[in-house]
């Protein structure tokens, strides 16, 4: 597993984490650890009832998704799930970055 931070202009959001195996397939808002806001994830992936994100060119927030309903990221597809008050902090156009540490 794989973590870092999502940041925008400087600012930290949300600690981040990448899970492996099984744990990567689905992600419900119970995929998130006590200090980690953001899971980035890598299709085919299922998300159910937690908000997604996905970055466009540039970094910039292209589409953020805050239904409760079902949502499949297709295989070769990349995005990011995030907790509730951590979308709620976002719009669409924001440039974002994610830094990893291994």
């Amino acid at each position: 597993m794989q973590s870092g931070w999502l940041l925008r202009d400087g600012e930290v959001l949300a600690s981040t984490m990448q899970a492996s195996g099984w744990h990567s397939r689905i992600v419900t808002p119970h995929s998130f650890e006590s200090d980690v806001g953001a899971v980035i994830i890598s299709g085919p992936v299922i998300c159910w009832g937690v908000p997604v994100a996905r970055l466009g060119q540039a970094s910039r927030l292209r589409t953020l998704h805050s239904t409760t309903r079902p949502r499949l990221i297709g295989p070769t597809r990349h995005a990011v799930a995030l907790r509730r008050e951590v979308a709620e902090r976002l719009r669409v156009g924001d440039e974002l970055e994610l830094r990893v540490t291994t």
